[in-house]
C-alpha cells in the first residue's frame, strides 16, 4: 500500500511538472532513469488557425489574417461598408472539424444581425451553426465565442478543406466594425466508424522510459510485477455522445482502468483521468483504446499523458 501511495504522489508531481523528468525525488522513494517506467504523450492535437481570410462586401481597415492566430489584443478589423462576409479558410486539415473558438466583437448597431456559418460540401452552401437571430451581439469589448459543427461532421470537410463564415445580415452602417483577435478550429482526430469497435490511440510521442519497450501507441513489459498505470487527457467531440476509454493488455480490456465520458451539447471540452495498479508479465502489451456509442462519431484528444511505473 505504501508503495502504491508513493507512486500516486510521484505521478502527481510528474503532472505538475508537465513532463517525466529523468529523476524525480518523492519522499522515501526516487523514480529515476534506472527504474522501470515509461511515458507516452500527445500535445496540442487538432488545433488550427485559418490559412486565409476572404472578405466580401466589407473592407479590412486594420490588421492581417495572421493577427487572428493569437489572442493578443491585435485585431483583424473589417469595416461595415456593406453586408460583409468574412470567410476563414482552412486547407491543411486531416479530419473534419468539430468546434470553433473565437475571441473578438461586433462593435456596431445593437439591432444588427451577425451570424456564423460553416460550408456544407454535400449540399453546396453555408449552413448556420445556431438558430439564434444573431450570434455576435453588439459589444465594445472582446468576448469569447464557442460554436460546434453539426453532425455529421464530414459534410463540412472535403480533401483537407473547411470554411467558416461570419456574415452581416443588416443594412450597412459605415461606422460599424467587426474585430477578430483570435480564430481557431478544433479538428476531430479520432473517428468511430462502427458502434462497439475499439480504436487505438496512435502517433503519441515517446518520453522517458527504461526497462520497457515502447512505440507510438503501446508499452511492452520486460519484467513481471505490479505496475501503476495513469492516464490523463483533455477531450472534446461530437455533441450528445458517449465515449469510453480503457486500458487493454494483450487486446483484453482491463475493467479497473477505464472511464466513461458524456459529451454534452456544448462539445464538452474537459479533462479526464484514469489510473490503477495492474499485475503484468513479460511481453504483455499495453494499449489505450476508445469506443463511441454513435456511428461516424469523432473526438479530439487535445492533450494526453500516459505513465507506466513498476512499483514492486
Amino acid at each position: 500500500m505504501k508503495k502504491a501511495i508513493v507512486a500516486l504522489l510521484t505521478v502527481a508531481v510528474l503532472l505538475l511538472l508537465g513532463c517525466f523528468e529523468e529523476t524525480v525525488i518523492m519522499m522515501d522513494r526516487t523514480v529515476s532513469a534506472t527504474d522501470t517506467h515509461g511515458f507516452l504523450y500527445l500535445a496540442d492535437q487538432g488545433l488550427f488557425n485559418a490559412d486565409s481570410v476572404t472578405v466580401t462586401d466589407g473592407t479590412i481597415t486594420s490588421g492581417t489574417p495572421g493577427d487572428t492566430n493569437a489572442a493578443d489584443g491585435v485585431h483583424l478589423v473589417v469595416n461595415e461598408t456593406g453586408e460583409f462576409k468574412v470567410d476563414f479558410n482552412m486547407g491543411r486539415l486531416g479530419h473534419p472539424i468539430g468546434s470553433i473558438n473565437i475571441v473578438g466583437r461586433y462593435d456596431g448597431s445593437p439591432a444588427h444581425n451577425v451570424k456564423i456559418y460553416a460550408y456544407n460540401y454535400v449540399t453546396g452552401g453555408y449552413v448556420a451553426l445556431t438558430g439564434a437571430t444573431t450570434d455576435f451581439v453588439s459589444s465594445e469589448e472582446d468576448r469569447k465565442y464557442f460554436f460546434v459543427i453539426p453532425f455529421p461532421h464530414q459534410n463540412f470537410f472535403a480533401s483537407g478543406v473547411a470554411s467558416i463564415r461570419i456574415e452581416h445580415l443588416s443594412n450597412a452602417v459605415g461606422t460599424n466594425n467587426l474585430y477578430i483577435d483570435f480564430f481557431e478550429v478544433e479538428e476531430l482526430t479520432m473517428a468511430f466508424d462502427t458502434i462497439g469497435k475499439w480504436e487505438d490511440v496512435n502517433n503519441m510521442a515517446i518520453g522517458a522510459f527504461n526497462n520497457v519497450t515502447t512505440d507510438e501507441n503501446s508499452f511492452t513489459i520486460v519484467d513481471a510485477g505490479n505496475y501503476f498505470v495513469n492516464v490523463d487527457y483533455v477531450v472534446s467531440g461530437a455533441i450528445n455522445s458517449v465515449v469510453h476509454s480503457h486500458l487493454f493488455v494483450d487486446d483484453v480490456l482491463i475493467p479497473s482502468v477505464g472511464v466513461r465520458r458524456w459529451i454534452n451539447s456544448g462539445g464538452d471540452i474537459g479533462s479526464i483521468g484514469m489510473s490503477g495498479i495492474v499485475p503484468l508479465q513479460p511481453k504483455d502489451q499495453l494499449e489505450l483504446k476508445f469506443v463511441s456509442d454513435i456511428n461516424g462519431n469523432y473526438i479530439t484528444i487535445q492533450h494526453l499523458s500516459w505513465e507506466v511505473i513498476k512499483i514492486d
